[in-house]
């Protein structure tokens, strides 16, 4: 059995602790956004599209976020992978029917590059961490 070297240990916590931390802030900022996408007049929030199915779809991946976060770093990863589906199937489906995400989503060319940056976010952590073997702890 090969010994775990004290920086292999810090490493592996330091990446635990990163899965947890973007599960946590994620979860928080889908939250609010969510929560704001309710809150806002008319069918914008800044330059973003919100109606009930996009803000409850945020609300909703925001608090299992926190739930993930708060509670420790068990499932931490696995939040981030799924979030990272998720986002990219977004993506995709934003590319391959613009005009059907619009009439579902309201979801626009902000949304889409939002939806890029969370998916490559959440894949970097969640995904990397899994491969390097950095996961639960």
């Amino acid at each position: 059995m090969a010994h775990e070297t004290s920086r292999s240990r810090r490493s592996s916590a330091l990446f635990s602790n990163l899965q947890r931390l973007t599960a946590l802030v994620g979860g928080a900022v889908l939250t609010l956004v969510g929560v704001a996408g309710f809150l806002a007049s008319g069918d914008q929030l800044l330059v973003f599209g919100v109606n009930p199915l996009h803000n409850g779809f945020h609300l909703l991946t925001g608090v299992f976020g926190l739930g993930v976060g708060l509670v420790g770093t068990a499932y931490a990863d696995e939040y981030n992978q799924t979030m990272a589906v998720l986002y990219s199937a977004l993506l995709l489906g934003w590319f391959a029917a613009p005009d059907r995400m619009v009439e579902l989503l309201n979801s626009g060319a902000a949304d889409a590059g939002l939806h890029a940056a969370l998916a490559i976010v959440f894949g970097l952590v969640g995904f990397f961490g899994a491969i390097a073997g950095y996961g639960r702890t």
